[in-house]
């Protein structure tokens, strides 16, 4: 079997938190392809991934949005290969911005799906949510309806609808549906690593509405793999779950935070969000047949970022001090 070697790969999104972990996977699988990162640097890019990637000389960054075909245009030129992570994610700040969400993830797709045609890119694969079935209760398989409840889920749909479009434009499209992915690297307006961090001071950790919503954990490097599995081995144009496995409740997460760090720290109710689905549980059977497995566990990402977060908060200090 021929072994595939992308020879230009764009990845929007590449500064943040999925797509700078799934680029430092290419350089390490690899070395020998161009890397072109396409990444507005907006308040969720990673410091880390910028100044990381700089030494790289395969790795050329685009400033730019996808929101504006132009810039997707510019990346996207002479590329054989396309990894969309470029999104809006945090589902709070959907409900007050539902416009930047529509933006950036619904017209940010047709612009990646539109300039992949023209520059006939071998294979797309798009970054997704479970959020686009809605709430459920029982795990669900991608033939599902798909029921989304906020902006945020919304505008993953309309961006997946692009994204099957373009597969009747015969673009080699891959949509990949993950759970809650969590790691070292992540906004600290997630919920993980604020929890992680608030537990390492001694503050509350705030839980919205009674905490009882359920949320599968999947480990970023998991994701990583699950989505270059599917990358290498999958046939064109597929959809694919990818489940985590372990499902947690809001409150019981908190408690093992506290747990697990020791911490002081207490739970503190507090109003809940506009929508805040009951669960999102997803059969992932398509994409384990392909041979990908789970490997890491919560209990060592509680880990990992404890102690990432208190690396930066040492370093900071010490520049302060300096």
């Amino acid at each position: 079997m021929t072994v595939y070697i992308p020879k230009r790969v764009a990845v929007t999104g590449g500064l943040g938190f999925i797509g700078g972990h799934f680029v430092r996977r290419l350089l390490a699988s690899y070395p020998t392809s161009e890397i072109i990162i396409l990444d507005a640097v907006t308040y969720a890019a990673n410091k880390c991934n910028i100044s990381d990637f700089k030494i790289f000389q395969n790795v050329t960054f685009v400033q730019g949005s996808v929101g504006v075909y132009d810039d997707v245009q510019r990346a996207l030129r002479g590329c054989d290969t396309v990894f969309h992570f470029a999104a809006e994610t945090h589902v709070p700040r959907s409900f007050e911005n539902p416009d930047l969400f529509f933006e950036t993830n619904a017209t940010g797709s047709q612009n990646v799906a539109a300039a992949c045609l023209a520059n006939k890119v071998r294979r797309l694969l798009h970054i997704s949510t479970d959020e686009v079935y809605g709430p459920t209760l029982l795990p669900v398989t991608e033939t599902a309806d798909l029921n989304p409840t906020t902006a945020y889920a919304k505008s993953k749909v309309v961006a997946e609808n692009a994204i099957k479009k373009a597969r009747l434009n015969g673009l080699d499209a891959l949509i990949l549906r993950p759970t809650n992915v969590i790691g070292v690297g992540q906004h600290h307006e997630k919920v993980l690593p604020k929890f992680v961090e608030l537990a390492l001071s001694g503050h509350p950790l705030p839980i919205e509405g009674n905490g009882k919503q359920t949320r599968t954990l999947l480990p970023v490097l998991d994701a990583v793999t699950a989505i270059e599995t599917a990358w290498l081995k999958s046939s064109p144009s597929q959809t694919y779950n990818i489940s985590g496995n372990e499902v947690v409740s809001i409150v019981d997460l908190a408690e093992i935070v506290i747990a697990r760090l020791k911490s002081k720290s207490q739970i503190s109710f507090v109003e809940d969000r506009q929508v805040n689905d009951c669960s999102y549980l997803i059969d992932d059977t398509a994409i384990r047949a392909l041979g990908y497995r789970q490997l890491s566990t919560l209990h060592k990402e509680i880990q990992n970022l404890a102690a990432a977060i208190s690396y930066n908060h040492k370093t900071q200090l010490t520049e302060l001090a300096s």
